[in-house]
């Protein structure tokens, strides 16, 4: 039988420090009043205990960055749009792990290039796409005269299957 590990009080209940641009009376603050959002949106007797429930809540978001408490506290964007009874602690947490990813993810992932303007249909609508390795391109581009370009990083020619069929490299009717 595998015995446990004791478990620390001092720290398990030690949390993580995030950094803030408040001071600590500040952030206090903020805490304090997105706790009293997060705790007015629903009815005193919904909590089995409303002072655990606000000591404990305190507690959880003093581990989160600023923005986060902000937003899952904020009966416009948070937990009481999501939610029609008082969260537990367990989703407090994952409301703001979910909102701090999301924030992570907005700042790492790089932006869209610029999006190219629309361009009509070219001209090549039609063709067929003769790759440069083919075993008669070189005598493709020798008769025809034919500018080679990219294609999805490959390099060829794009013909009208006429001259493919002239060529004899393409049978009537299969194009």
């Amino acid at each position: 039988m595998e015995h446990l590990r004791p478990i620390d009080p001092a720290a398990a209940s030690r949390t993580q420090y995030v950094e803030s641009s408040l001071s600590s009376k500040d952030r206090k603050a903020l805490i304090l009043k997105c706790q009293l959002a997060l705790f007015s949106a629903y009815r005193i007797d919904q909590y089995a205990d409303a002072d655990g429930f606000k000591n404990s809540l305190g507690a959880v978001l003093e581990g989160f960055p600023d923005e986060v408490i902000r937003y899952v506290c904020d009966p416009r964007t948070g937990l009481q749009r999501r939610l029609k009874w008082p969260p537990t602690i367990s989703e407090v947490v994952e409301a703001c792990e979910e909102h701090g990813a999301y924030l992570h993810r907005m700042r790492t992932t790089k932006p869209l290039t610029r999006l190219l303007p629309y361009e009509k249909p070219s001209s090549n609508f039609g063709k067929i796409f003769v790759a440069a390795d083919h075993p008669r391109y070189g005598e493709l581009i020798a008769a025809w005269k034919l500018q080679p370009f990219a294609l999805d990083g490959r390099s060829g020619v794009l013909c009208p299957p006429e001259l493919l069929i002239n060529m004899g490299m393409m049978k009537r009717g299969a194009a």
